[in-house]
């Protein structure tokens, strides 16, 4: 038996039933891609440590983390702070939890400054990754590079109602 093998005799399966999402490398079996069986001076005996590992492979969120002047500090640090290294059993892309649960975390709601960065919108519930690049961007806020104008200008009553006390978003007449 190969060393895959003989990680799962102990270790069983990595992937939770009906999980939205799973790392290919433990799809496939090939637990030494990220851990060395022999040991490691590293947690979890990886054959990297931290972001090194990680970025390792995903070099393009690698030359996008480089490339932004505006870094989510998360992404920069701990990238199991936001991801599972196996599988997901509830988000894509290997998420803890799908946004906005997982962003709410960290960035409450009902902080002055989140009701002041989001215009007093109620976003709360939005998914954050219509308009956020969870790793970094050239924009501030780490809005996408492709946001919609307004938003990026923060000009959104130019189209959309003054923000409610609850309820939805609503768009002016024209």
């Amino acid at each position: 038996d190969g060393p895959d093998k003989i990680c799962a005799t102990c270790h069983g399966t990595m992937i939770p039933d009906g999980a939205k999402s799973t790392h290919a490398a433990v799809a496939q079996g090939k637990c030494v891609v990220c851990h060395d069986p022999q040991g490691s001076p590293n947690n979890a005996n990886l054959v990297r440590a931290g972001n090194d590992l990680c970025l390792g492979c995903h070099e393009d969120v690698k030359k996008d983390l480089a490339a932004a002047t505006h870094q989510h500090t998360p992404a920069t640090q701990n990238c199991l702070g936001c991801h599972d290294p196996h599988a997901s059993k509830d988000a894509p892309s290997l998420l803890k939890k799908a946004p906005p649960a997982l962003c709410v975390g960290c960035h409450n709601p009902a902080q002055p400054g989140f009701a002041k960065a989001h215009l007093n919108y109620p976003v709360a519930r939005a998914n954050c990754l219509s308009c956020h690049d969870p790793h970094g961007s050239p924009n501030k806020g780490i809005l996408w590079a492709s946001v919609h104008a307004p938003v990026q200008n923060k000009m959104c009553a130019q189209c959309h109602g003054e923000p409610p006390a609850s309820g939805p978003i609503t768009v002016k007449k024209r």
